[in-house]
């Protein structure tokens, strides 16, 4: 599986990296920016987004609460239809969103490895219905 990931908590994304496989690949970007303009110009690169709530704006800026909000407009406004896992510490209602493909609500405690075994689960599921 091809992964983008959009967060900026090194703790976080280290706890969901280090359960991938050799045969997974990903790309980490850490701000709004960063993140929409790497999927708006390589979507067909990923086969998901892993989408955290709370980030910064721009590279090296102050961390905006619940700014992946935007990004989901965004993606719903760019038509891109890359399924999106929310991962984050803390539940956001996205109702109003595009469809979001799974939640991976965050704690230290978590176990990743049977999160992700589940998301990639549903992942192939959602390549096979389309």
């Amino acid at each position: 599986m091809r992964f983008l990931i959009v967060n900026n908590d090194e703790y976080m994304i280290d706890k969901f990296i280090t359960q991938l496989t050799v045969d997974d690949s990903f790309k980490i970007t850490k701000s709004f920016s960063s993140g929409i303009s790497e999927l708006i110009q390589n979507m067909e690169d990923y086969d998901c987004l892993i989408l955290g709530m709370d980030f910064p704006l721009y590279d090296d800026s102050f961390i905006e609460t619940n700014i992946g909000l935007g990004f989901l407009n965004l993606i719903k406004i760019h038509k891109i239809s890359t399924p999106v896992v929310i991962f984050s510490p803390k539940y956001v209602n996205t109702i109003n969103y595009m469809p979001i493909l799974d939640y991976i609500l965050f704690n230290k405690g978590c176990t990743m490895k049977d999160k992700i075994k589940l998301l990639k689960c549903k992942l192939i599921l959602e390549k096979c219905v389309l």
